[in-house]
């Protein structure tokens, strides 16, 4: 296929004449830049985790980059690796490529390990949750509040948006004591 951009044009022969040609624009270059990378934002140290991005139009392969004491276990070059942590908390870049070069790197930030007891910041919407530590699990000391307020006449649907009831309709109950939910999140 090469590495430059252009267009295929293709006709049809015969005994008779030929067709009108088709145009098919080719382009190749360099891929686009990872969307989000999907993982653990707070995982333990001395843990193992998966983190993934969705793969990118016309990337061959991707450069994965994990914190100094951090190993990959498997999926370099792929869209999904698994990550031995050690002590060092760090950032996890991503970049996409292919023979015509790189893109930029997407990053997620991992600011500190998260320990049982800690205070977990939801990255899905910055809303701060107590942990607590029940035998060998740890749990969220609260329930979760993600979403906007749907009436319980309606049915949740898979819309891309987090969607809650609140007990008797009521917004302040959500504030008060989580929202209601259909989903297994």
């Amino acid at each position: 296929m090469g590495t430059q951009s252009g267009n295929v044009s293709v006709c049809a022969e015969s005994g008779c004449g030929n067709s009108a040609y088709i145009v098919l624009p080719k382009t190749i270059g360099i891929p686009a830049q990872p969307d989000t990378i999907f993982g653990n934002y707070y995982p333990e140290c001395n843990s193992t985790n998966t983190y993934s991005i969705d793969a990118v139009n016309g990337a061959t392969s991707y450069d994965w980059e994990v914190p100094v004491d951090a190993t990959i276990v498997s999926g370099q070059g792929t869209t999904s690796i698994v990550v031995n942590f050690g002590v060092t908390p760090g950032n996890i870049y991503v970049l996409s490529q292919n023979t015509c070069g790189s893109s930029s790197y997407t990053y997620l930030i991992i600011v500190e390990f998260f320990t049982c007891g800690d205070q977990y910041t939801d990255p899905q919407d910055n809303l701060v949750y107590n942990t607590v530590s029940i035998g060998s699990q740890c749990w969220f000391a609260e329930n979760i509040n993600i979403g906007t307020h749907i009436e319980r006449n309606q049915e949740m649907t898979d819309n891309n948006i987090y969607e809650k009831y609140c007990y008797d309709d009521d917004p302040a109950y959500c504030e008060t004591y989580g929202g209601l939910y259909q989903w297994d999140k």
